[in-house]
């Protein structure tokens, strides 16, 4: 969708090869774009502003024709987590808020998740788990010790933001990194899935080593 937002502002197709999108802001990501096919100076954040602005209509207008897959042991993992008292559950993605809220609504768990911090917060990736934390603290009346947050990613972005407040990290296999990227990337924790089986739960709410 991103891509054919593109389009729509610019009136041209664009070329994205070449563009990692895994780990990163969706403002970071399109600026890169917007770059790579030729737009420069000051129209460059105006473009990026009309093209997000346009990504998020598309995704208001069309999210129900969306396929969105949830992956192996997300939705059974949601359920258990949100029946204990003392998990917070929060979201630390690159999407704006906007697309990220209709992605999770495709399969049913967007009220599982209260607040968080987005792409449309910052561009800077690294940045968004300091911003969740200060939200869920007003939130939740609680304050959070960085050994009580758990940032959970399929990417070394996602590792490496959570590194930056010292949280605890957990790595899963399902993205386009493997165990060995991710271990290098310094993640506490990797797991195959967030299926039960795999301790994910355990480990979540116990502290468990695995």
């Amino acid at each position: 969708m991103l891509s054919r937002a593109f389009a729509d502002v610019l009136g041209r197709q664009v070329a994205v090869d070449g563009v990692a999108f895994s780990g990163r802001t969706d403002p970071e990501i399109a600026l890169e774009i917007a770059q790579t096919n030729g737009v420069e100076g000051r129209e460059c954040a105006a473009i990026v502003e009309l093209v997000l602005d346009r990504y998020c209509q598309s995704w208001t207008d069309e999210w129900k024709r969306v396929e969105v897959e949830a992956l192996p042991g997300v939705e059974n993992l949601l359920g258990r987590l949100v029946e204990e008292s003392d998990v917070h559950l929060a979201l630390v993605t690159g999407n704006v808020e906007t697309v990220a809220y209709r992605k999770l609504s495709c399969i049913g768990v967007d009220a599982h998740f209260p607040g968080g911090a987005f792409g449309s917060d910052h561009h800077d990736r690294n940045k968004l788990p300091a911003i969740a934390v200060e939200r869920m603290s007003a939130l939740n009346g609680a304050r959070y010790h960085p050994s009580d947050v758990i940032v959970i990613g399929d990417t070394p972005r996602d590792i490496l933001c959570g590194q930056q407040i010292g949280a605890r990290t957990i790595a899963v296999c399902t993205g386009y990194f493997g165990r060995d990227e991710l271990l290098s990337a310094g993640a506490d924790f990797v797991l195959d899935t967030l299926d039960t089986h795999h301790g994910a739960f355990e480990l979540l709410t116990n502290g468990v080593a695995l």
